[in-house]
C-alpha cells in the first residue's frame, strides 16, 4: 500500500475569465471546475488512475472538507481522513491565464490530539507498505512530519518526502527511501547552483551518498535526473518537443509515476520513464493526467545512463 499524506489539503476551484484578470472591477468567468487539491492527494489520484494501491490520507474540517471528501469519491480515490472539529479545509482559486495565477486558502489549524488520530489510522503502516509525506508542515504543529517520518522509520516502510526547506533538511536524518526535490529546491538544500542535468545529476549522487537512498530530481523541460539506490544515476529526456498547458500537479505526477513503476517491477529506468512520462502528460492537460494520457506519452521519453561524479 502506497499512503499519502497531506496535512493541508484544498479544493482548487478553477476559473477561465472571458478576458485578463484586473483589480478594482468585476471578472466574469467563461467556465469553471473544482478539483480535489494538495500534493499528496494528487500523488494518490495518479496512482489510482496508474492501478497501483493506495490511500489517501490527512485533515478535512467543515462543510468545506465534506466538498473535498465527496469530490475525491467521484474520482474513485480511496481515502481516509482525519475531521477536525473546527475550522474549515482551504479553497485554492486558480486562473487559467496566460500566466498561472492562484489565490490559496489557510486552511484548519491543527492540535497534537488531531496528529495522534492520524498516526491511529497508520496502525496498519508496515515495512511492506510506502508513506508519502508532501507539501507543507502545518505552521502551528511543525513537529508533524518528523513524527510522521519517525513513524515510517519505525515500521519498517519506505519513506517518501517531497517539500522543501528546513522540512526537507529535517527529514534527511531519517535517511527516506525517496525525495523529490526540483531544481530550485535542490538549489537551496545543497546552497550550489543548478544549471543543467549535469550539475543536477552531480548533486543528487552526493545526496544519495549521504542521507537518501534515491534522489528524483525533476528538471521541467529538461526533463529528470534519478541517483537510483541501485548505484546507477539516469536522466530522461524527450523524443519530442510538448505544448505545456499548465505546471500545476506536474511534479505530483511525476512522483506517482515512479512509485507506480518501481511497484510494478518495471526497475529504476523504467519507473523514471513512467514518472517523466506521468509528469509529462499532466504539464499538457488542464488537470491530472488520465492513464490513457500518460500511455500515448511514453514512447517519446528517453533514458540514459549518467556515468558517476569523478569516474571515467
Amino acid at each position: 500500500m502506497i499512503y499519502t499524506l497531506t496535512l493541508n489539503p484544498n479544493i482548487d476551484y478553477f476559473l477561465r475569465l472571458t478576458r485578463p484578470a484586473a483589480l478594482g472591477t468585476i471578472n466574469r468567468a467563461a467556465c469553471e471546475w473544482m478539483l480535489p487539491g494538495g500534493k499528496g492527494v494528487n500523488v494518490s489520484l495518479v496512482l489510482a488512475r496508474l492501478g497501483a494501491e493506495t490511500r489517501a490520507m490527512g485533515f478535512v474540517a467543515g462543510e468545506s472538507g465534506e466538498m473535498f471528501l465527496s469530490l475525491l469519491r467521484s474520482f474513485r480515490c480511496p481515502a481516509d481522513f482525519v475531521r477536525l472539529p473546527a475550522g474549515q479545509t482551504r479553497i485554492n482559486v486558480k486562473l487559467e491565464e496566460e500566466v498561472e495565477t492562484a489565490f490559496n486558502g489557510k486552511g484548519p489549524d491543527l492540535t497534537p490530539g488531531a496528529l495522534d488520530a492520524l498516526v491511529e489510522k497508520l496502525a496498519p503502516l508496515s515495512h511492506s507498505d510506502t508513506l508519502v509525506l508532501s507539501g507543507n508542515t502545518p505552521a502551528n504543529l511543525p513537529e508533524a512530519f518528523d513524527a510522521l517520518a519517525a513513524l515510517a522509520n519505525a515500521r519498517g516502510a519506505r519513506l517518501v518526502v517531497d517539500t522543501a526547506g528546513d522540512a526537507l533538511r529535517r527529514a534527511l536524518q531519517y535517511r527516506p527511501f525517496l525525495i523529490k526535490p526540483n531544481a530550485d529546491e535542490l538549489c537551496e538544500l545543497c546552497g550550489a547552483p543548478v544549471p543543467d542535468a549535469a550539475a543536477a545529476a552531480g548533486l543528487a549522487q552526493q545526496l544519495r551518498a549521504q542521507c537518501a537512498q534515491n534522489v528524483l530530481v525533476s528538471l521541467g523541460a529538461d526533463g529528470a535526473v534519478l541517483a537510483a539506490g541501485d548505484g546507477c544515476t539516469y536522466r530522461a529526456g524527450f523524443a519530442r518537443r510538448f505544448c505545456v498547458r499548465s505546471t500545476i500537479g506536474a511534479g505530483d505526477s511525476m512522483l506517482a509515476g515512479f512509485l507506480a513503476g518501481l511497484a510494478a517491477g518495471r526497475g529504476y529506468d523504467g519507473a523514471l520513464r513512467l514518472a517523466t512520462a506521468a509528469g509529462t502528460a499532466t504539464a499538457c492537460s488542464d488537470a491530472l493526467a488520465e492513464a490513457s494520457e500518460i500511455e500515448a506519452v511514453f514512447p517519446d521519453i528517453l533514458i540514459e545512463t549518467l556515468p558517476e561524479t569523478g569516474k571515467s
